[in-house]
């Protein structure tokens, strides 16, 4: 697919990020034991992997919105599951180290 620069920057200056679900599954039980939030990028013209944005995101130097939303949306799922299950995000360690909190 081939979707312009531009494109991608203006889904990311507009924080156009979703998250998709993955299921974790106890492979014994064959039971879901939770989630892993996956995060994409909506444009006007396609939902992209990190791997067609990421670069940009770095380029934008946007990759704290961009862990910031993700850790956000994932914290509202957990809530509205109840603690019935949990959700693992991929978090970078300098985004943990930040003096930015």
């Amino acid at each position: 697919m081939d979707i312009s620069s531009t494109e991608i920057w203006d889904a990311i200056r507009r924080k156009n990020y979703i998250l998709y679900y993955q299921p974790k599954v106890d492979a014994r039980t064959n039971e879901i034991i939770g989630f892993e939030a996956l995060v994409r990028l909506k444009t006007t013209t396609a939902i992209l992997g990190p791997g067609e944005f990421f670069d940009d995101i770095v380029l934008l130097n946007a990759t704290r919105e961009m862990q910031d939303f993700v850790a956000e949306k994932a914290i509202e799922q957990i809530n509205q599951l109840e603690g019935r299950f949990s959700i693992s995000i991929n978090i970078p360690a300098d985004y943990l180290t930040s003096s930015n909190y």
